[in-house]
């Protein structure tokens, strides 16, 4: 097949995923103001979508195989039918799903949760670090711009928090991906991203308030001060959350 046709046919496939992907969403914009059919169309969508998926899955797995292997999740059924488990669990192991995950899935010893504040602050900063780090792979060119904020009287507040939104990308773009070997690294990278999001007095954070109920009533037995033992082990559990997503290398 010669290059022009390869190029219309690329052509054709971005263009019908946009198309795609807008009737998805004016669908759910409908559906969200309350019209009942609109939410049943894009049930109809979505359950064709996600069958036909499931067909090539079936036919030519090795299409799809080299994907699911980076993915984490993969768009299936939820179902109490026991058949259709039991095909979605055959599914995660036939696709190899989540085999070069970026984030540690499988392995021994115990399994990272959201519930933990340590680990959930850790993820939603490893999010943004590693949209920065796969930006910095890429050729210049294609990178995107980072905004520079102008340093005037109005955003002179922001310049320290926009200044480490720079540190932790500048740190993150000469790393080499999430590992065990790496992970204290990649939380050091986050720690500028970490106050630039929750401020130098973060143990003050809703977020934070269990850390900092434990952390007071552990001070006052050790006879420490409050505050700077509260900053230590909230510090302390997000290290640990890095820890506990990073993967073995591969």
């Amino acid at each position: 097949m010669n290059r022009n046709r390869l190029a219309g046919i690329s052509w054709q496939i971005e263009l019908t995923k946009s198309k795609a992907g807008g009737a998805t969403l004016e669908l759910l914009d409908l559906a969200a103001t309350g019209n009942a059919e609109a939410a049943k169309a894009l049930y109809d969508v979505v359950w064709n979508a996600v069958n036909a998926l499931d067909e090539l899955c079936k036919v030519s797995p090795e299409l799809l195989e080299p994907i699911a292997r980076g993915k984490a999740s993969w768009p299936g059924w939820l179902s109490v039918d026991a058949d259709v488990k039991k095909h979605g669990k055959a599914l995660v192991k036939s696709l190899n799903l989540g085999s070069n995950a970026d984030l540690k899935y499988f392995g021994r010893g115990k399994k990272w949760t959201r519930g933990t504040t340590g680990t959930n602050v850790a993820l939603n900063l490893y999010g943004i670090l590693h949209s920065w780090w796969k930006e910095a792979q890429m050729p210049p060119r294609e990178r995107g711009a980072f905004v520079r904020v102008k340093r005037t009287k109005r955003d002179g507040k922001y310049k320290k928090e926009f200044s480490r939104y720079a540190e932790s990308r500048k740190l993150v773009s000469k790393l080499k991906p999430l590992s065990k070997k790496n992970a204290d690294q990649w939380y050091e990278a986050a720690k500028p991203l970490f106050l630039a999001r929750y401020g130098d007095k973060f143990e003050d954070h809703k977020r934070f308030a269990t850390n900092r109920r434990n952390a007071e009533n552990f001070s006052m037995a050790q006879g420490r001060k409050a505050r700077k033992t509260v900053q230590q082990l909230i510090l302390k559990s997000i290290k640990q959350g890095f820890n506990s997503i990073a993967p073995k290398l591969q």
